[in-house]
Formats: C-alpha cells, structure tokens, sequence
C-alpha cells in the first residue's frame, strides 16, 4: 500500500495494482490505430451504386445547395438564367458538386470562345466571347500541375495554375485554371493531399464502416421476425419415441400435424397432445439499431432526420425541427464555401457573353419560403417594432422610410415623387436646412 501511494504521489495521476490502470497493465494502452486502406476510385463507385445510404450521403447537399439555384442581382438576370438554362448548368454543377464528395474532386471545364487556346488564360477582351459548353470532369481525367507542361512534384487542386485534362481517345493536353471551375474534396492535410495525385477526400472514406454496421443491425431485423412468435409442440411419449429409436412414428405424427395446420390454417393434434404459441422477447430492438444510426450521422455530419429522410416531429419533443433548421444552416454554408466561387466564375463568363461590364452579385435563393401567415406575423412585428422605436424617440418617419424600403415588403409600393411633395405641402421638405437658435 505504501509504494502505491508513493507512486499516486510521484506521477499525480491514477493507479490500480488491482486493475492495472495507470500502469503498463493498462489495457487502454494496448489500443493503437491502424490505417486503413484508402478505397479505389472504382470501390467508391461501387459503394455509391449499390448502398443507397451512400447516396444519400453523397447527393444530399449538392443537391439541396442546387435545389432551388440561385437569383444575379442584375437587371438582365432573366438573359442570364436563359443563358445558364441552355448550357444545362444546375444538372452539370450538381453532377459536379456530387462527385467532388464521392471521389475527393472533380472540375467543370468552361469550353469558351475567346480566340485563345485553352493553355493560356481566358481574353475577357475578345469581342466575339461567348461561353459553348459545360463538361464534368472526373479526377481520373484530370491532375493538378506544378506549372504548364511540367510534371507535378507538389500538386495542389486547390492552387494549381495549370492542368492536364485527357478526352475520351486518350489524348492529353494543358488547360488553364481560368477555364475550369474546380472542386478540391474534403479538406485534408497537405502531405495527404499530395499522395492523393494533389486532391482531397471521399466523403463515403468515414462513413463506410458506419455504412455497413447500419446495413448488417437491419439486416437481422427480418431474422428476429421470423422467430418472433414461437410454437410449441408437446408430443405425448416423444422421450419413449426416442429412446426406442422410433423415428417412424415420430415423423409421422409431425407430418400429420404439419399437414392438417396447412390445410385447414389449423394445428390437428392428439387429444393428449399439446401446442401453445409463445411470443420472443425483443425488447431493446429500437435501441440497438440506434446506435448505427448515431454513428452514420456523426460520419457523415448530417442531422439524423435528414439523414434518414424522417419527418421533422418524429425526435422526442419535436427536436427533429430543430435538426431541419441546423441542417438548412450546414447547406447555407455548404453554398458559400464550395459553391459559390465556382458558379461565380461561370456567371461571370456569361456576363461577359452578354456585354455586361458591371460587377454583380449571386445569391442563392433560400430553401424554405415562409407561408403567407408566417410571414404577416412577421411584418406585424416588424411594424410593432418600428413603431415603438419612432414612440421612443430613436428613429425618425424617413428612416423607417428607408428601412421598410429594403425589406421589399410586397404589398407596400413607396411612390417617392409623392412622398416628397407631401413633405413640402407640409413644410418639412428633406432638403430643409436646420434652423440655428
């Protein structure tokens, strides 16, 4: 006991001579982690084809960061959205988007008329500019190089100025990084990367393990079905069958009874005989298969009604809306940091086919629109607010003016040549200097 305390006191930390802990009997020290094996290009293809937990994994971002596309902040958006519509932009990004989390990276080449080759970078001066076609890129067809016509030695999709893309005969050539909208992967470390022919991670890689476990808890769901409601037979004398080696008997007395219960959905027995049903036990079912299902979420960081395409209420306490609302959050992030830049580059391109020299704006539209009641409730305490402020003192009728005006609120039309002359038959005019004491 002596040396034990001895040894808490020296090292400050827990030990057990009884279990070891602390000690190099500590069986949490004989845990060490293994690498896996990284999954093939033609694994991860198969994985997406056959489980359709994968898809789900894969598509469901892309596809709900896509779903309801995006507005320019431009006079001629509709010329733009046409424009976008006739080069099948929303299905080929989202293919796009789809295999950067399936494969680790994927590109969308801009095919443009710019009077230029592809090596060099795009002339936004050329008078007959105009954006051709979209074509997805997998990153078996494409790798990342350290500069034109060199071999890579430190590759990075991410930063990479020049590529080398291979068409479908096989042949290679350089493409400039301005012709492409790239998607990198899953972020990973550096030397990963470069291993990785310069692109990042698979989203299925965390997820196949969890994949699987899911698969294998439901699979055995049937199997405790079956055996879910026993029968029991008691034959008379079937201990003397036995040990009399009588299996004629025996089997003739099961045939008998098997045949009369398929013939009549009735067991016929002997009257000394005996049959009752007894029901298993499989309390603790829901439980067990929650587990896999924890785990698929925390991979894949999808909320696990999404996930499992669950209705918002269907959590304890209706916390699946709270899950619907963090989710629509991750794909407002998920726009802004994977989407975003490489629709910018496109919408630009066709800005510039449609002679606009101005900067605009893309803004994806959002995925949930409010009902017309929620948004009364929503104008109505809006106006509770402005007019308590105006009551307070701390703001002025033409500051609210302005605000209601930036809210675009449908069924208010602000007719400022209007305004303006009621404020002068009122004496207040904006332009009315101050009046000094």
């Amino acid at each position: 006991m002596t040396a034990i305390k001895g040894l808490m006191k020296r090292f400050d930390g827990f030990i057990s001579s009884v279990t070891g802990i602390g000690t190099s009997r500590d069986k949490k020290k004989t845990v060490s982690h293994l690498m896996g094996v990284r999954p093939t290009k033609s694994q991860l293809d198969d994985y997406y084809a056959e489980q359709a937990l994968a898809k789900r994994i894969v598509n469901l971002l892309p596809d709900d960061g896509l779903r309801k596309w995006f507005e320019v902040k431009h006079e001629l958006n509709p010329e733009i959205q046409r424009k976008l519509k006739a080069l099948r932009a929303k299905s080929k990004y989202r293919s796009a988007a789809r295999k950067d989390r399936l494969h680790g990276g994927s590109a969308v080449y801009i095919d443009i008329n710019d009077g230029q080759s592809m090596e060099l970078p795009v002339n936004e001066n050329y008078s007959n500019f105009e954006v051709l076609a979209l074509r997805v890129i997998e990153i078996d067809d494409i790798e990342p190089l350290s500069g034109m016509g060199h071999t890579a030695t430190c590759p990075d999709a991410r930063e990479a100025e020049y590529f080398r893309m291979w068409d479908d005969q096989g042949g290679a050539f350089i493409i400039h990084r301005s012709r492409l909208s790239v998607f990198p992967g899953i972020e990973i470390s550096d030397s990963y990367r470069h291993s990785n022919g310069g692109w990042g991670e698979s989203v299925l890689r965390d997820c196949l393990e969890a994949i699987m476990a899911y698969g294998l808890t439901h699979g055995t769901v049937p199997t405790i079905i079956q055996d879910f409601i026993i029968g029991i037979l008691k034959i008379a004398g079937l201990n003397e069958m036995i040990e009399a080696d009588d299996d004629d008997t025996l089997k003739g007395r099961l045939d008998a009874a098997i045949t009369g219960e398929s013939y009549v959905n009735k067991l016929v027995i002997d009257s000394q005989d005996d049959y009752s049903r007894e029901v298993a036990n499989v309390s603790g079912l829901d439980n067990l298969i929650k587990h896999p299902e924890r785990w698929l979420a925390a991979c894949s960081g999808i909320p696990h009604t999404k996930l499992l395409a669950e209705s918002a209420g269907a959590s304890l306490g209706e916390g699946g809306k709270g899950e619907k609302q963090d989710y629509e959050e991750m794909v407002e992030a998920y726009q802004q940091d994977k989407l975003l830049e490489p629709l910018e580059k496109l919408v630009k391109y066709v800005a510039l086919e449609l002679k606009i020299k101005d900067d605009i704006d893309l803004v994806f539209n959002p995925l949930r629109v409010m009902t017309e009641k929620e948004q009364a409730e929503l104008y109505n305490s809006q106006s509770q607010a402005d007019e308590k402020y105006y009551n307070m003192g701390v703001t002025l009728p033409e500051e609210i003016r302005e605000s209601l005006k930036s809210r675009n609120i449908p069924h208010i039309h602000f007719d400022d040549q209007m305004y303006e002359q009621e404020l002068e038959l009122d004496g207040i005019t904006s332009n009315t200097p101050e009046v000094q004491a």
